[in-house]
């Protein structure tokens, strides 16, 4: 048994048998469970959401999910999945966690801190005196998670769900949110999201991922509890030394447009669909600011569009008033057009067209003046 220890974790068999606890960690916003057993986040709750059915609200499934730094350790390949932790310090929003070796100057520590307020946390995985063991250039994070169906339709909250990321220097992306999809990363990566329906889990590198050896997927469950499945496998351009330290930043939180844009991450607000072109532009500057602004006033959703309507009416009423006002002149017309058209029913095409367009700039009429702003 200790030689198979010694083959399957090398330095590392000490920590491969321990007690599994729970620590947990809550600002007042965020509750994060996390196990000595792999030193990972087991439960994500938000504590201002519920469940359509009144439950906690969970981003993900505790027993489906995933969460683990994986390293080559000569011929093998340790997981911290795999490894018990104890816990060095702890208070109401951080824990530091060690993973020992028989070497007391050799191990592995992962911090997390959970912002006072807010929707953040993160995370620090620390290789102590693991220059000559570990190449931090191989080390791989792995995330997987398995969200509940926290909404009344199904279907329709798995339409809306899948995987964001946004490489350095080029907009987001993202996969099908009607299929099944996996996508190779070719390039530096500085967030990937796991978004559901309402709400984000996402991990965010400040200086970037690796540029190589990147993947994410996205695949629908195969019950009725669970939304999708997602998952993100990168890694992280970083050099031998004797204290090598790789943080990561999370997000766990409402898919709120302000929320996500105050966040200051770059394109991070993009995670929601505004539409396209113009239509973003109006939803950006026009439709949010308003229903924002309404629904301070603790205002039924309902009542919210309605005034919402009468307001965008008000603001194109210029251009419904111009629209109208060409519609009544070419009725206006209509009798001296029956004229013409009578004239030349059986004359020249051309010579029609030309006396239409002589009463229509007698009238003062353009027939497109109504349809170019309205569209």
């Amino acid at each position: 048994k200790l030689d198979r220890k010694l083959r399957n974790f090398g330095i590392f068999h000490p920590s491969t048998e321990g007690n599994v606890d729970e620590v947990v960690l809550d600002n007042g916003t965020v509750l994060l469970g996390i196990s000595t057993h792999g030193a990972k986040p087991g439960v994500m709750r938000l504590k201002d959401y519920r469940t359509y059915h009144g439950a906690p609200l969970l981003l993900s499934d505790p027993e489906r999910s995933r969460f683990d730094h994986k390293f080559f350790l000569g011929t093998a390949d340790v997981s911290t999945a795999d490894l018990f932790f104890t816990v060095e310090s702890r208070d109401s929003i951080s824990v530091r966690m060690k993973a020992h070796t028989t070497d007391p100057d050799k191990w592995i520590a992962i911090t997390y801190r959970l912002d006072s307020i807010g929707y953040f946390f993160n995370s620090e995985l620390e290789l102590h005196g693991l220059k000559e063991e570990v190449d931090p250039g191989s080390l791989t994070f792995t995330w997987e998670l398995e969200g509940f169906n926290n909404e009344k339709y199904l279907p329709a909250e798995r339409q809306k769900s899948t995987v964001f990321y946004k490489y350095n220097h080029s907009d987001r992306d993202y996969l099908s949110e009607t299929s099944d999809a996996t996508e190779d990363l070719n390039g530096q990566v500085n967030w990937v999201a796991f978004k559901q329906d309402f709400f984000t889990a996402a991990v965010i590198s400040d200086k970037g991922f690796a540029s190589s050896g990147g993947r994410v997927s996205i695949a629908e469950s195969q019950d009725s509890t669970h939304n999708k499945k997602y998952t993100a496998k990168l890694g992280f351009d970083a050099d031998r030394d004797a204290v090598v330290k790789l943080p990561l930043r999370f997000y766990l939180g409402p898919n709120h447009y302000n929320t996500l844009r105050r966040t200051g991450i770059e394109q991070f607000d993009r995670i929601i669909d505004l539409g396209w072109g113009i239509f973003g532009w109006m939803n950006r500057w026009l439709v949010i600011p308003i229903f924002n602004f309404l629904g301070r006033f603790n205002l039924s959703y309902g009542i919210i569009i309605l005034v919402l309507t009468i307001a965008i009416k008000v603001l194109l009423l210029p251009l419904t008033y111009r629209n109208q006002r060409s519609s009544a002149r070419m009725r206006a017309l209509k009798p001296e057009m029956d004229a013409v058209n009578e004239k030349y029913k059986d004359g020249d095409a051309l010579k029609k067209q030309q006396a239409v367009m002589e009463l229509y700039r007698k009238a003062g009429v353009n027939p497109a003046a109504g349809c170019w702003p309205m569209l």
